[in-house]
């Protein structure tokens, strides 16, 4: 109970010193505002002359620090127009890139509908002439014909510049290429016709 009543007292003079000590300083407070004051009024009466110098000169200059501001505004807009232009300009050359590439496009898109269209009428046509002697075939007329010029293409001897990694001895009559690694003779098709080997 001693221990409790000693700190309800050192609460109480803490509360006191701090109301003595907010007291004090706004009594200071109120002093300084009035001296202040006092101060105040003789600095703007010693001062006077040379604030209304500094004013007058200010006021002069003002125009100057306006015509500045204005160039310098200028110079900013005619900066500002000079890159717009140039980005108008870079737009515009772009989009002639642009448009010139799809013609480009469009063009060749033409160019090579136009070899299909061309390949495709060849090989109609090439259809056409070779369905002609098909239906021709069954002609007699044109059976001895046609064996007529196999027998002109035959071939009467071994081509010479042929060669073949596999290929070996020839036989003299064109019946057949002995193959290496086969260890055995390829028979030919046709006589002297290596491409069947």
């Amino acid at each position: 109970a001693a221990a409790i009543a000693i700190a309800r007292a050192d609460k109480d003079l803490k509360a006191q010193k701090e109301s003595e000590q907010r007291a004090r300083e706004a009594v200071e407070n109120k002093a300084a505002e009035q001296d202040g004051r006092d101060e105040d009024s003789w600095f703007d009466d010693f001062f006077a002359d040379a604030k209304q110098a500094c004013e007058k000169k200010e006021q002069k200059q003002e125009p100057v620090r306006e015509e500045k501001a204005k160039a310098e505004k200028t110079e900013e807009e005619e900066e500002r127009e000079k890159r717009r232009k140039a980005q108008e300009e870079g737009k515009q050359a772009l989009e002639a890139r642009l448009k010139a590439q799809k013609q480009a496009a469009e063009a060749k898109k033409k160019q090579l509908e136009e070899r299909r269209k061309a390949a495709a009428a060849q090989v109609r046509e090439k259809s056409k002439s070779q369905a002609a002697p098909e239906e021709e075939i069954w002609s007699d007329a044109l059976v001895p014909a046609k064996e007529e010029q196999q027998l002109r293409q035959a071939r009467l001897s071994w081509d010479e510049c042929w060669e073949h990694p596999c290929a070996g001895e020839r036989r003299s009559n064109g019946s057949a290429i002995f193959c290496g690694p086969c260890d055995g003779w390829i028979s030919m098709g046709d006589p002297f016709d290596h491409r069947d080997f």
